[in-house]
Protein backbone atom coordinates (compact mmCIF):
# COMPACT_ATOMS: atom_id res chain seq x y z
CA UNK A 1 0.00 0.00 0.00
CA UNK A 2 1.07 3.43 -0.53
CA UNK A 3 0.11 7.01 1.41
CA UNK A 4 -2.75 9.32 1.61
CA UNK A 5 -1.70 12.46 1.35
CA UNK A 6 -3.07 15.58 3.27
CA UNK A 7 -2.55 19.39 2.63
CA UNK A 8 -3.70 21.50 5.50
CA UNK A 9 -4.10 24.90 5.30
CA UNK A 10 -0.71 26.01 6.80
CA UNK A 11 1.66 25.02 4.00
CA UNK A 12 1.17 23.27 0.53
CA UNK A 13 3.78 20.63 1.94
CA UNK A 14 1.84 17.02 1.92
CA UNK A 15 1.78 14.83 4.78
CA UNK A 16 0.79 10.90 4.50
CA UNK A 17 -0.72 8.66 6.31
CA UNK A 18 1.38 5.02 6.56
CA UNK A 19 -0.27 2.16 4.99
CA UNK A 20 -2.58 3.81 2.42
CA UNK A 21 -2.54 4.80 -1.27
CA UNK A 22 -2.44 7.80 -2.99
CA UNK A 23 -5.07 8.66 -5.57
CA UNK A 24 -5.39 10.93 -8.14
CA UNK A 25 -8.95 13.51 -7.90
CA UNK A 26 -10.57 15.95 -9.87
CA UNK A 27 -14.17 17.84 -8.96
CA UNK A 28 -17.01 19.25 -10.71
CA UNK A 29 -19.50 20.99 -9.71
CA UNK A 30 -22.99 22.73 -10.39
CA UNK A 31 -25.37 25.30 -9.27
CA UNK A 32 -28.99 24.91 -10.16
CA UNK A 33 -31.93 27.44 -10.16
CA UNK A 34 -35.71 25.75 -10.10
CA UNK A 35 -38.42 27.98 -10.59
CA UNK A 36 -40.81 25.31 -10.07
CA UNK A 37 -41.71 24.70 -14.01
CA UNK A 38 -40.49 21.11 -13.79
CA UNK A 39 -37.09 22.02 -15.77
CA UNK A 40 -34.51 23.03 -13.31
CA UNK A 41 -31.99 25.76 -15.03
CA UNK A 42 -28.13 25.44 -14.73
CA UNK A 43 -26.89 28.66 -13.99
CA UNK A 44 -23.51 27.98 -13.74
CA UNK A 45 -21.31 24.81 -14.24
CA UNK A 46 -17.82 23.53 -14.19
CA UNK A 47 -18.02 21.65 -17.59
CA UNK A 48 -20.77 22.01 -19.87
CA UNK A 49 -21.51 17.98 -20.43
CA UNK A 50 -23.66 18.25 -16.95
CA UNK A 51 -27.34 18.02 -17.15
CA UNK A 52 -30.15 17.88 -14.41
CA UNK A 53 -33.64 16.56 -14.89
CA UNK A 54 -36.62 16.55 -12.27
CA UNK A 55 -37.69 13.40 -11.57
CA UNK A 56 -40.26 14.91 -9.60
CA UNK A 57 -40.77 17.86 -7.22
CA UNK A 58 -37.46 17.77 -5.11
CA UNK A 59 -35.66 14.45 -7.00
CA UNK A 60 -33.42 15.19 -9.37
CA UNK A 61 -30.89 13.36 -11.87
CA UNK A 62 -27.77 14.81 -12.24
CA UNK A 63 -25.44 13.55 -14.78
CA UNK A 64 -21.87 14.10 -15.21
CA UNK A 65 -19.48 13.07 -18.04
CA UNK A 66 -19.21 9.07 -17.95
CA UNK A 67 -15.54 9.25 -16.90
CA UNK A 68 -16.63 10.59 -14.20
CA UNK A 69 -17.70 7.56 -11.23
CA UNK A 70 -16.31 7.07 -7.70
CA UNK A 71 -18.29 9.71 -6.51
CA UNK A 72 -18.17 11.93 -3.49
CA UNK A 73 -20.81 14.57 -3.51
CA UNK A 74 -21.19 17.70 -1.01
CA UNK A 75 -24.85 19.68 -1.60
CA UNK A 76 -26.75 22.73 -0.62
CA UNK A 77 -29.53 24.71 -0.79
CA UNK A 78 -29.10 28.19 -2.17
CA UNK A 79 -32.47 30.09 -1.57
CA UNK A 80 -34.47 27.88 1.36
CA UNK A 81 -34.76 26.76 4.72
CA UNK A 82 -34.95 23.55 4.25
CA UNK A 83 -32.40 19.77 3.92
CA UNK A 84 -30.96 18.37 0.78
CA UNK A 85 -29.36 15.14 0.45
CA UNK A 86 -26.96 14.47 -2.56
CA UNK A 87 -26.47 10.32 -3.30
CA UNK A 88 -23.84 9.11 -5.67
CA UNK A 89 -25.54 7.19 -8.70
CA UNK A 90 -24.11 4.00 -7.92
CA UNK A 91 -25.64 4.21 -4.33
CA UNK A 92 -29.05 5.05 -6.15
CA UNK A 93 -30.13 2.92 -9.04
CA UNK A 94 -28.50 4.69 -11.48
CA UNK A 95 -25.31 5.10 -13.52
CA UNK A 96 -21.97 5.71 -11.95
CA UNK A 97 -21.92 8.99 -13.50
CA UNK A 98 -24.99 10.16 -12.19
CA UNK A 99 -25.94 12.27 -8.37
CA UNK A 100 -29.56 11.40 -7.06
CA UNK A 101 -30.56 14.95 -5.29
CA UNK A 102 -33.40 15.16 -2.78
CA UNK A 103 -34.64 18.40 -1.70
CA UNK A 104 -36.78 18.30 1.80
CA UNK A 105 -39.10 21.27 3.68
CA UNK A 106 -38.52 21.60 7.19
CA UNK A 107 -41.27 18.67 7.67
CA UNK A 108 -39.30 16.25 5.58
CA UNK A 109 -41.62 15.80 2.07
CA UNK A 110 -40.04 16.30 -0.81
CA UNK A 111 -39.60 20.06 -1.52
CA UNK A 112 -40.76 22.41 -4.16
CA UNK A 113 -38.32 24.80 -6.22
CA UNK A 114 -35.60 24.96 -4.30
CA UNK A 115 -32.25 26.21 -5.94
CA UNK A 116 -28.81 23.59 -5.03
CA UNK A 117 -25.49 23.74 -5.61
CA UNK A 118 -23.91 19.98 -5.73
CA UNK A 119 -20.18 19.93 -6.11
CA UNK A 120 -18.77 16.46 -6.81
CA UNK A 121 -14.89 14.45 -6.16
CA UNK A 122 -14.13 11.74 -8.10
CA UNK A 123 -11.18 9.49 -9.16
CA UNK A 124 -9.10 10.44 -12.39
Amino acid sequence: MGDIYIFNNCSNTPSTIPGTQKQNSAFAWIYVMNDGSGTPRIARASDDNISVKQVQPGEYVVTFDTKVKDLACIATLNNSVGFITAVPGDNSGLQASEVRVITLNPDNSLGGAFDFSLAVFFRT
